[in-house]
């Protein structure tokens, strides 16, 4: 079908465009490279940033991509229109061209962490199981189907920045929409921000790719638009890691609550640390986490105070996290 509609709807080009040279070393380069870096980014979430995986495959793709800057560099310095580099530098200092592979980066650093996150939420701090968490997720996941085309019909009709501007200011919104998420928070409540996200993501993408093709020359329409998909997927894997570091220190095992205090319980299968009798066990809420980490850094987390907790709840700067984060006993 799509090859079908392709050969139908788009024109073929009036002449055979001139092969280009392969830039072997650029292609060896550019692959360790970023690999090196999405390992890194992907283990820097369950091992730490001061693990010895990490920092290897950190200091490998330093440098390579080092490298890949340096025989880029050399190779266009060179002219040599029969073996140009795998990616002319020269585009990021084309206008617009550095700025949305900016763009590419943090629209999926925020949507795909933003997504991490929920999943999270849902399953252990309201106790959905995996269907639920998925269902609940449905109205952002399914929002392209109306997001896409549009975007590209007021792409069409006002170019790429007007779209592109007013899909990551809706994002924006969603995002900051999340911080109403609590643990007992109504689901329609989150729904304005499920929405927005999941409309903001793939209507900013369409604008984005015309964006930044149009910032390269014609020659190199698909080494940009090649930039701009190689930034998202980054964003992807830096906001997985970004966000589970984040949390790393949380215990995100499921509340256990009294019937009286909670409409949902957690499933039987999952085990949380006792409470006293009649005592209800919560957790600081997770935005209130995300909030004190970004405003005083990640170890401020130590001193978090437990939400509704009494008199001296945050005390004793040699607890150890877990006792302070990961729940309380209220009667």
């Amino acid at each position: 079908m799509a090859v079908w509609l392709t050969r139908k709807n788009v024109p073929a080009p009036t002449g055979r465009a001139r092969a280009r040279g392969l830039d072997p070393w650029g292609q060896v380069l550019g692959i360790v490279g970023v690999l090196a870096l999405a390992g890194m980014l992907n283990e820097a979430g369950t091992q730490g940033w001061s693990s010895p995986v990490v920092l290897g495959a950190g200091a490998l793709a330093a440098v390579t991509l080092v490298l890949f800057v340096v025989t880029g560099r050399r190779m266009e310095a060179r002219g040599d229109t029969e073996k140009p580099p795998l990616l002319p530098l020269s585009l990021f200092g084309s206008p617009g061209f550095a700025s949305t592979a900016a763009v590419g980066v943090l629209l999926n650093l925020g949507y795909y962490g933003m997504l991490y996150l929920s999943t999270l939420y849902l399953q252990n701090e309201r106790g959905y199981d995996a269907l639920g968490a998925g269902l609940a997720l449905l109205p952002t996941v399914c929002m392209a189907v109306v997001a896409a085309p549009l975007s590209g019909r007021l792409t069409a009709r006002y170019g790429p920045y007007v779209p592109m501007t007013g899909a990551l200011l809706l994002g924006a919104a969603g995002f900051v929409g999340w911080m109403l998420a609590g643990p007992f928070t109504p689901y329609w409540m989150l729904l304005p921000a499920l929405i927005a996200t999941g409309l903001a993501t793939p209507s900013t993408v369409p604008a984005a790719t015309a964006a930044i093709v149009h910032a390269a020359p014609a020659e190199n329409a698909g080494v940009a638009s090649a930039v701009f998909n190689v930034a998202r997927q980054l964003g992807n894997a830096l906001g997985v890691a970004l966000f589970a570091s984040l949390i790393a220190s949380r215990d995100l095992s499921p509340a256990c609550t009294s019937r009286r205090s909670s409409p949902r319980r957690p499933s039987s299968s999952r085990r949380c640390s006792p409470c006293p009798p009649g005592g209800t066990q919560r957790r600081a809420p997770l935005p209130d986490l995300l909030r004190l980490r970004l405003r005083q850094g990640v170890p401020a987390v130590a001193r978090l105070p437990l939400a509704g907790a009494g008199p001296g709840a945050g005390a004793g700067a040699g607890a150890g996290v877990g006792d302070r984060v990961s729940a309380r006993c209220a009667s």
